[in-house]
């Protein structure tokens, strides 16, 4: 059975946490980069706490401002989480201008929260995937964008996830899974719309890889 959750920050200062009843779980903005905090962080934190949810608290990577080496923003952001540590698990938003520094600098900032909190963190990403309602529109939909001669042309493929947040789709035909990135155009010409066959793990695709928008 899934959890239910819900992540906040002080765009949602005026949000009352326990009124939440279908959520299991809250992630709490708690600070930005290497100088921002977040008013509400410990507020809405303690009352997820209270109100018997799970609870987790995240730092935004490189929030414009504030930016600051990975080990400047770690500490920052483990003088905000120190009271939570044993009742909370730490997050590090990884999205936007952030994404440009490579994973190193992730890393580094990861391993400087376990090392001076004891607890292993976990990271946010700006996209989920979801199981579509009716998986043969979106198969409908590929058919429609697909010009003469594209190599996905006159297969069956099934939608089995779609991405919440942009038009990349996981199909699959009984043979391959495909990763194809809609257009929402059918006047398209090669190579779009743009695809990859999908070889090895599909969960760890899911979690790490999408097209970028053209």
């Amino acid at each position: 059975m899934g959890l239910n959750g819900i992540d906040i920050s002080s765009w949602q200062e005026d949000l009352v946490v326990s009124a939440r009843g279908t959520c299991n779980f809250t992630i709490v903005k708690a600070t930005g980069g290497a100088g921002y905090s977040n008013e509400c962080f410990r507020r809405h934190a303690d009352e997820t706490l209270a109100a018997g949810k799970l609870l987790g608290c995240y730092r935004y990577a490189r929030d414009r401002g504030y930016e600051g080496s990975a080990e400047a923003e770690a500490d920052h952001f483990i003088d905000a989480f120190r009271p939570y540590v044993g009742k909370a698990i730490p997050f590090l938003d990884w999205e936007a201008d952030a994404l440009d520094l490579g994973t190193s600098w992730a890393k580094r900032w990861l391993e400087r929260v376990k090392a001076k909190t004891g607890v292993t963190p976990g990271i946010l990403k700006d996209f989920c995937w979801w199981v579509p309602d009716d998986p043969y529109d979106l198969g409908e939909e590929l058919r429609r964008e697909l010009p003469a001669g594209h190599p996905l042309e006159c297969r069956n493929l099934v939608a089995l996830a779609r991405s919440e947040r942009r038009d990349d789709v996981l199909f699959h035909d009984g043979r391959d899974y495909v990763l194809a990135h809609l257009t929402r155009s059918a006047h398209n010409a090669l190579p779009f719309p743009l695809f990859e066959v999908v070889n090895g793990d599909i969960s760890q695709l899911l979690r790490n890889n999408y097209f970028e928008e053209e």
